[in-house]
């Protein structure tokens, strides 16, 4: 996150659970899951954002389980794994420029915009309509107690 600022505490969860999937020593299907459950424990207690990176990382289980893995030979599964964990962490990290072209059509010029707290995603949408020279009232309310907006 240092690298990055814009990145999220979620996509960074995510990045070390592949990073953690890569050098664990698990032996099983079943095990590596248990393994992963306890790393995401660990995230979910040191960093402020236990929401974001719990839902974050549930999804990220969720995703890289999802279809079966019938081979018998567990180092092709866990390949599988994080051949599927990549895909889902680069649509992650997609996922706020392509939700800001969406928006696009709602941002009218001229618009005036209420928003809470501070978002990355609402951050683009902004940048996008900026750029598009679109004239703006932005108002963001103050969430406490972090007073981050």
């Amino acid at each position: 996150m240092e690298d990055d600022p814009g990145m999220s505490t979620a996509v960074a969860a995510i990045h070390t659970l592949l990073e953690f999937m890569n050098q664990n020593s698990a032996e099983t299907l079943s095990e590596l899951r248990e393994n992963l459950k306890a790393v995401i424990e660990a995230l979910t207690k040191a960093e402020g954002s236990v929401t974001s990176i719990s839902s974050g990382c549930e999804l990220f289980l969720r995703f890289i389980t999802l279809a079966s893995l019938d081979n018998p030979d567990f180092q092709e599964c866990k390949r599988v794994l994080l051949e599927r964990g990549q895909l889902y962490l680069k649509r992650a990290a997609s996922a706020r420029k392509r939700i800001a072209k969406l928006c696009d059509s709602f941002i009218k010029d001229g618009a005036t915009i209420l928003t809470h707290s501070r978002s990355r995603v609402v951050v683009e949408i902004l940048k996008m309509a900026t750029e598009q020279k679109k004239r703006l009232n932005v108002y963001i309310t103050e969430s406490s107690p972090d007073k981050s907006g």
